[in-house]
């Protein structure tokens, strides 16, 4: 709708919403032992690389998809998860993405995970990712 030669500008509230929407899901295999150090307040807080491969179907072509991702999980209970985790061992990550800067201050993508499971991947309903 247009007042005095202007485009209306949707609602702060409907856009930030818009702009909060940060979840991923990935299923693969830990690439690497989970590393675990301690946060001041200690909180433990473990890095591991989470391996995917799939096919994923982009405009009725078939697509191979590999990569690494850096994910970073904090927290008793995500910690107690990641002792048994070996390389190779099957991984669901459900969490969220950011950034990481290096000491040569370059940026990487990292996941944030909020849940992890061992084994077979988490199914999610089509076009959703709940919270867990």
């Amino acid at each position: 709708m247009r007042r005095h030669g202007r485009v209306r500008q949707k609602p702060v509230a409907v856009m930030r919403e818009v702009l909060d929407n940060n979840r991923i899901a990935l299923s693969g295999t830990a690439y690497s032992l989970p590393e675990i150090r301690f946060s001041p307040a200690g909180i433990p807080i473990s890095r591991f690389l989470l391996e995917h491969r799939s096919e994923q179907e982009e405009v009725t072509l078939k697509r191979a998809v590999y990569c690494r991702v850096l994910t970073i999980a904090c927290g008793d209970e995500l910690a107690a998860i990641l002792k048994s985790v070996q390389v190779g061992t099957p991984l669901s990550v459900i969490g969220f993405l950011n950034r990481a800067v290096s000491r040569k201050h370059t940026y990487q993508l990292v996941i944030h995970a909020k849940s992890i499971v061992i084994g077979s991947p988490v199914k999610s309903p089509a076009g959703t990712l709940g919270d867990r």
